[in-house]
């Protein structure tokens, strides 16, 4: 697997990275709308009361697990195998989708 950043050099700094979930089917079954906006050109999570957030990378619901392992995680593994250390956290609320 060729890297996404693979001209990038490993920095040793802190990233943060967002996928908004998607729907849940009850949530869909009572019209409920989302209330985030996902801006990939700047990386921003916009919220419904226009409050932005920037982050490093921002991902729409329907981004697979391999397009954020490529562009988020990839590096980072490989990195590990130069003799860097790496930590990965990755949270989502439990039955959050």
């Amino acid at each position: 697997m060729e890297s996404a950043n693979s001209n990038k050099e490993i920095a040793s700094c802190v990233k943060a990275a967002v996928r908004v979930r998607p729907l849940s089917k009850n949530e869909e079954h009572d019209l409920c709308q989302t209330c985030v906006d996902v801006q990939r050109t700047t990386n921003e999570i916009i919220l419904a009361n226009s409050t932005a957030f920037t982050f490093d990378h921002v991902f729409l619901p329907e981004t697979c697990q391999e397009d954020v392992y490529r562009e988020c995680i990839y590096d980072m593994i490989e990195g590990c195998f130069q003799g860097y250390s790496a930590s990965i956290l990755a949270y989502g609320q439990t039955g959050s989708g």
